[in-house]
């Protein structure tokens, strides 16, 4: 309740279908018991005199807000008995304890409930970092993420060149698009997804999608970080889809307006051009994640598509991708690296075998450690 000198005012609530708990820390199943959390259902307002002199039950309040619900946005939420989460559909008001349901009425309505755009149903894991709905294929079918990666291994928002009026799309799901007025007029909302320059004193960065890597500025779409043991071979040109085509025609220029829309503000205190690479990289036992911080110290668009830019790294150590890709299978995972690194013995008989393995492969240990991991 809410009190002033002569109101008051009382708010009812009433059990809501979702919002429920679990049965327990070892038990995931919805506990249908369990009200924890209520709907609000009612505000009524009185006078104190009124309430004072009639009592509770036979007071008339002044006036009153009703609020009518349903459970039509995202269906199969899983903390629902049935349906999906708890929608506000409409308000009304009454006076005196004499309803007007079709008068004094604000109606809410979400665009098309029966439709995935408006109200696409619950799934798990189904938004990027900022918490906006993403899912893993859009309505055509394709993957809005890489290789088909799940929004744990890839929760960046998208940015490729079609990709605006989708996460406009996104970004106005399960939301309110019109509120019908007791005047009979109507509010209409559009949505679009939120866009940012700087984080504090830096200009903000997109994760881009790598389109491809190779041994020149000319594009491929390509995903293998080297070719054979020869280092000279090692494909150190990475490529980049534009968001949008540059405006400027000559190399200089090209340069410029690359600098000034994707890379400018990207470089280190110590002064260092360095690029962050997330990367999925397949070792002898599937994928693994690895990031990656090279420097670059060329970049231009591809000659040969001018929807693409490469970006070259800096090889003073080799190739920075492929050191990384082969410090992280001989230090984190040496089992997969290694033959008969990870073994179980059973019996002196097996262990007699390993141990002659074991001595036939040690003069590999001598030899380049990078060409065998290679």
């Amino acid at each position: 309740t809410i009190e002033s000198k002569s109101m008051i005012a009382i708010f009812k609530t009433a059990v809501r279908n979702d919002a429920k708990g679990v049965n327990g820390d070892l038990d995931g199943t919805i506990n249908t018991l369990e009200n924890a959390n209520k709907r609000l259902a009612q505000i009524d307002l009185y006078t104190k005199s009124e309430i004072k002199t009639k009592g509770y039950s036979n007071a008339k309040p002044i006036k009153s807000v009703v609020f009518n619900y349903d459970y039509s946005l995202c269906n199969g939420t899983p903390d629902a008995v049935s349906g999906g989460k708890l929608t506000l559909k409409s308000v009304y008001f009454s006076y005196n304890g004499q309803p007007k349901s079709n008068k004094d009425r604000y109606v809410f309505n979400y665009g098309n409930t029966n439709a995935k755009k408006d109200n696409p149903t619950y799934s798990y894991n189904a938004s990027d970092r900022w918490g906006t709905y993403k899912p893993s294929l859009d309505s055509t079918g394709v993957a809005n993420n890489v290789s088909g990666l799940t929004n744990a291994d890839y929760p960046y928002t998208l940015n490729g060149i079609n990709d605006k009026a989708k996460n406009d799309m996104y970004a106005g799901a399960w939301s309110l698009k019109r509120i019908l007025l007791p005047s009979g007029g109507q509010m209409e909302v559009q949505y679009e997804a939120d866009d940012y320059s700087y984080v504090q004193n830096r200009r903000a960065c997109n994760m881009m999608r790598i389109a491809g890597l190779g041994n020149n500025t000319s594009f491929a779409a390509n995903a293998n970080m080297y070719n054979g043991t020869n280092s000279a071979n090692d494909n150190n040109y990475v490529y980049v889809q534009l968001a949008q085509p540059l405006v400027a025609t000559t190399v200089d220029k090209q340069k410029q307006e690359i600098y000034a829309k994707y890379l400018d503000g990207m470089n280190q205190v110590n002064g260092k051009n360095q690029l962050a690479l997330k990367l999925q990289v397949f070792m002898p036992k599937g994928l693994e994640p690895l990031t990656v911080y090279p420097e670059y110290d060329d970049y231009g668009i591809c000659p040969n598509n001018a929807n693409y830019l490469y970006l070259h790294l800096k090889t003073n150590d080799g190739s920075p991708l492929v050191n990384s890709a082969l410090g992280f299978l001989t230090e984190n995972i040496p089992g997969q690296a290694f033959e008969g690194y990870d073994v179980d013995v059973d019996g002196v008989a097996a262990f007699l075998q390993i141990a002659g393995s074991m001595l036939s492969n040690l003069s590999n240990a001598f030899k380049n450690v990078n060409q065998q991991m290679r």
